[in-house]
């Protein structure tokens, strides 16, 4: 500051400063009077002037996308009298190309059309480009291959299947060259959250050789219907299943698989419905004996057994013994009997019962447990014969047993 104020121009400045200023504004203003008089021609720059694509609609109509190399703007020098440059702007500076001669792909260069809309007097000198240089790409559509990313873990007693979705590939639309970019369309799936099968829509991507998003393109669909199937397992009961009849006096008493239970695997959707798995038919037809045999498991498509052991059954045959009996024909008790009949029945009718079971079972079966009865229910006047039933034995025995005839009338007669 102690500089400023020694110096002799700022001192000078500092001082008389109305009478300076007055002077400056005369000058100024005799300056324009004289440019006014004189009204020189002058040259001038604007700058970054625009350059306008006449015709655009037309080459994207064909097919066609431009792109500019270079050229988007341009300086423009004029050249006119002073007082014509001084009411001009640059929005009177009109700069195009015509795309009327473009036809196909490639790159080309065009010569710039230049012109003044105002300020009469006023014209152009030059450009700082004469041309602009345009690269012309067609639209094309081509089909991309569609490959979907998992991220991501399940939890550790599933598995993934195998991801389904529709189309493996889809249309992509755009410029050739953007085209040539692209590898594949990708769509990604966190199943990080996933404890069942499930559909999901997924957004599509598509992706250059380094992972990255190209853009400029449009695919047929922006999202794809993709079906998760999650593999899991399941514990159910063993059941075994036979086929035809075993010879006539014997019997099937057991039948035993090494594996009571069996685990399955499976989509998760359909191990929701399986609580039971059943062996494919063992036929037993005719048999005589006690066998072992190899088990086929019946199941759902898409389910398969875990265990890597052979399944195997043992069938227990045993031959009938048989036990008679002779009943009379008073032993029969009568149900539901009418207070309006009488019911005759021979009393010393001798009704024989035979006992079909396996020898543990028919040597406890004792006359004494035995009850024979009929239902009289509903039985009006007249003779019968009817089918006795037989309690007191095995529910698994077999038996025949005599019909008793009787007799219905009227109580009193």
């Amino acid at each position: 500051m102690k500089y400023l104020k020694d110096n002799r121009l700022f001192q000078s400045l500092a001082h008389n400063t109305f009478p300076k200023a007055v002077c400056l504004f005369l000058a100024i203003v005799t300056w324009f009077i004289v440019m006014e008089n004189k009204n020189p021609v002058l040259e001038t720059i604007y700058r970054d002037i625009p350059v306008e694509l006449l015709g655009l609609e037309q080459v994207e109509n064909r097919g066609l996308i431009i792109e500019r190399k270079n050229g988007d703007a341009v300086d423009v020098t004029v050249s006119g009298k002073w007082q014509d440059i001084i009411k001009m702007n640059e929005n009177a500076i009109r700069l195009s190309v015509s795309l009327d001669s473009i036809s196909g792909k490639g790159t080309t260069k065009i010569l710039i059309d230049r012109r003044i809309t105002a300020a009469t007097g006023v014209s152009i000198l030059s450009l700082s480009k004469d041309s602009i240089e345009l690269k012309v790409d067609a639209i094309e559509t081509v089909k991309k291959p569609i490959n979907m990313l998992i991220v991501g873990e399940l939890p550790t007693d599933l598995e993934l299947g195998t991801v389904v979705y529709k189309d493996e590939e889809i249309d992509v639309t755009g410029p050739s060259l953007l085209l040539k970019e692209i590898v594949f369309i990708q769509g990604e799936i966190d199943i990080s959250p996933i404890t069942s099968s499930s559909t999901e829509l997924v957004n599509l991507r598509a992706l250059d050789i380094d992972g990255q998003e190209v853009e400029g393109v449009e695919l047929e669909m922006s999202n794809l219907l993709v079906s998760i199937p999650v593999i899991g397992m399941k514990r159910v009961p063993l059941e075994i299943v036979t086929e035809g009849e075993i010879r006539t006096n014997y019997r099937l008493t057991d039948k035993t698989a090494n594996f009571s239970e069996v685990t399955i695997k499976g989509n998760t959707n359909l191990l929701g419905g399986i609580n039971l798995v059943r062996t494919k038919p063992i036929s037993i037809k005719n048999a005589e004996r006690s066998f072992e045999s190899m088990l086929e498991l019946d199941l759902p498509k898409d389910i398969k057994l875990v265990e890597n052991e052979s399944l195997t059954a043992k069938f227990t045959i045993v031959a009938l013994d048989n036990k008679r009996f002779n009943f009379i024909g008073k032993d029969v008790k009568l149900l539901n009997t009418d207070e309006n009949y009488d019911y005759i029945v021979d009393p010393e009718l001798i009704l024989s019962l035979e006992v079909k079971d396996v020898r543990d079972v028919i040597k406890d079966i004792e006359e004494s447990g035995i009850k024979l009865e009929i239902d009289v229910e509903g039985l009006s006047l007249g003779e019968y014969t009817l089918q006795i039933s037989v309690k007191g034995i095995p529910e698994s025995s077999h038996y025949s047993v005599s019909e008793l005839p009787i007799t219905i009338v009227l109580k009193g007669e």
